[in-house]
């Protein structure tokens, strides 16, 4: 159908704007637009599943009010009827829904306050099948028929998220994780740089120094993060910025200092490695190796390792991320991986591109 593929180019469209914004609140506006200007409807909003079986909205667009505010809960105790409805049967469309017997639970306060008569609601669940959200869609003023291909749509771009979110019962901080075979998609961090360097490339083979303010870098980023100029004749790595992480870390603030100020013998070969791979290549490296500091110690680490360029020719700079997860370190043998910048801005898109709604089956 001519109207399905037009609703499915502009999701496309609306997510890959919103994913150069590198926020988890523009994936779910881009979602909720593209449900009110498919169906019509008054309001679109996503809600999460809280560790006590209730749900909180997280997203809200109504075009009767700007800014519309988010943040209201739905208490398992007093709405379990509609709970229930939707965990059974993942889909509600009640074009009465004050007299549905799925919502009118709602009527006395929820619907009444909001002036709300129709509902579309849609299940959505995680990597591994458990319910995690819900995208819904509301018509106020008066009651409305739902059409075909207004379901069609809501079961489309919850589709889209569907198997996207890595969601953590009661976590409020739940994020989009892209599933795409990037080794570092598991890890939100490294995902979040990874989003902000590619933003900022521009179809360059890299992003210039001048464009990586810490203004608009993420925030939960600046602790992690590390930027060094790299050095020639001999190839060398100078430390500029370093996070409160990364110090702590450390014992002490490094910047200003070279690889062969901080480690030595193998350690130090295989970490100017790294450095050298990113400038060889001119594309990010991803490397997972035990971590060495003082006084004998070590712990698993992650890096991304993200090139930067001054002239636009050449890498000259390195901005890298790094964390520390949980993990026996003695069997982990070093790595380094080499990620072509357009394979890793095709892999942070993909699950999003590719819905997973068999047209042919509607």
């Amino acid at each position: 159908m001519d109207w399905e593929a037009a609703v499915f180019d502009r999701s496309r469209l609306a997510v890959a704007h919103a994913l150069n914004a590198a926020g988890l609140r523009n994936l779910f506006n881009a979602v909720c637009r593209d449900a009110l200007d498919a169906t019509q409807a008054t309001r679109a909003s996503i809600w999460y599943f809280e560790a006590n079986g209730s749900i909180s909205c997280q997203y809200l667009i109504d075009r009767r009010i700007a800014n519309a505010p988010a943040g209201m809960v739905i208490s398992r105790d007093r709405y379990a009827s509609y709970l229930d409805a939707i965990l059974a049967e993942r889909v509600i469309a009640a074009e009465e829904a004050r007299q549905h017997p799925a919502t009118r639970c709602f009527t006395q306060d929820y619907f009444t306050d909001n002036d709300i008569y129709s509902l579309l609601d849609f299940l959505i669940h995680d990597r591994d099948g458990t319910p995690a959200a819900i995208l819904c869609c509301e018509q106020t003023g008066a009651p409305r028929q739902w059409r075909e291909r207004d379901l069609v749509t809501l079961y489309s771009l919850a589709e889209f998220i569907t198997g996207t979110l890595q969601y953590q019962t009661g976590n409020a901080a739940q994020r989009a994780m892209f599933d795409t075979g990037l080794p570092f998609y598991d890890d939100p961090l490294l995902l979040e740089a990874a989003i902000y360097w590619a933003s900022k490339r521009n179809s360059r083979f890299a992003p210039f120094r001048s464009d990586i303010s810490p203004i608009d870098l993420p925030r939960q980023l600046l602790p992690h993060l590390v930027i060094a100029e790299l050095l020639q004749d001999p190839f060398d790595v100078r430390f500029h910025m370093v996070g409160a992480a990364m110090v702590e870390k450390f014992g002490r603030d490094f910047s200003g200092e070279r690889i062969d100020d901080l480690m030595r013998d193998d350690y130090a070969v295989y970490i100017r490695g790294l450095f050298r791979r990113v400038y060889d290549t001119a594309s990010p490296v991803y490397s997972e190796s035990s971590f060495r500091w003082d006084m004998g110690r070590r712990g698993r680490t992650r890096r991304l390792m993200l090139p930067l360029t001054i002239d636009g020719h050449r890498v000259s700079q390195v901005m890298t991320l790094q964390v520390w997860p949980e993990g026996d370190v003695e069997n982990l043998q070093p790595s380094a991986t080499p990620i072509n910048s357009s394979t890793l801005e095709r892999g942070i898109l993909q699950s999003l591109l590719l819905p997973r709604f068999d047209r042919d089956s509607a």
